[in-house]
């Protein structure tokens, strides 16, 4: 008979160390997204039509206009080339004129993103740092948000981090796992996050309760924002992937993985002890 303790613990360490490649690669392909636009709003910075969004006392209104247009047409045909953001943007502090690319499936949601993103330049451009992605608190949901400040003009783009969750969707979480982004201070930006009232470890892998669930949680950090990439992964997923697949090939060895009588409550003490391990060994 194994020790429960450690056989629990090197199964954790396993699947914390294959989750871990898995959060690195994807937390690697959205830094490489996120520095991808970031390039794209450096050159658009030289765009020569943003002197006219100066304010600039001897442009004329129609060169204005015509400069806002020209640069509307740019800024759409551009952004499908950067599918992990949502809009790129220009903002004139001057005209208080902010165009962006097209994006999201309603007017509403154009609108509620546009408005809260024109308040964050209009209230909070000092907090907003320059050649960097900066967290942006709405009403309900979190932006990253990239910029670039020449004058009176801000060139810049943004996504809703909850739609950077998307790539990590088709990895196996079990069927109440989840892919999160966390936020310093704020814990998950998800909205339908069961974590939400949850203090998540955003140093180290740790096991916490999502409702009546525990689940082992594991962090990756953003190297181009401040944000963390969380793989949950419930206990009940974890032991029943290991009981199915640890047999041995040549039928010498066999861990059978024994759950408890649901009926059973278990305090988060005891659910430690949560499985019996046996070793059958033939010959």
């Amino acid at each position: 008979m194994i020790s429960e303790r450690y056989a629990i613990d090197t199964i954790k360490d396993q699947v914390i160390q294959s989750n871990t490649n898995l959060l690195t690669l994807h937390t690697e392909q959205i830094d490489y997204s996120l520095r991808e636009a970031a390039n794209y709003i450096y050159q658009l910075s030289a765009h020569p039509d943003l002197y006219y969004y100066s304010g600039d006392s001897e442009i004329e209104l129609n060169d204005f206009v015509e400069a806002k247009l020209r640069l509307h047409k740019s800024i759409n045909a551009q952004a499908p080339f950067y599918p992990f953001i949502d809009a790129v943007f220009v903002y004139s502090v001057f005209h208080d004129d902010l165009i962006y690319s097209y994006f999201g499936s309603s007017f509403d949601e154009r609108l509620a993103t546009s408005t809260e993103v024109r308040e964050a330049l209009r209230t909070e451009s000092a907090n907003l740092t320059s050649y960097s992605w900066n967290i942006l608190q709405g009403e309900d949901r979190f932006y990253l948000i990239y910029l670039q400040k020449h004058d009176n003009v801000y060139v810049g783009t943004w996504v809703n981090m909850e739609h950077l969750i998307t790539s990590l969707q088709f990895l196996d979480f079990g069927d109440t796992g989840q892919a999160l982004l966390a936020v310093d201070g704020y814990g998950p930006v998800n909205r339908t996050s069961i974590f939400k009232e949850t203090e998540i470890s955003l140093e180290e892998a740790t096991t916490v309760y999502g409702g009546t669930e525990r689940y082992l949680v594991i962090p990756k950090a953003s190297k181009v924002a401040d944000f963390h990439v969380l793989a949950a992964i419930p206990e009940d997923a974890i032991f029943d992937k290991i009981s199915r697949d640890c047999k041995d090939p040549a039928g010498k060895l066999e861990i059978k993985l024994l759950r408890l009588s649901p009926s059973r409550a278990l305090s988060p003490t005891q659910s430690e002890r949560f499985i019996h391990i046996y070793v059958d060994v033939g010959r």
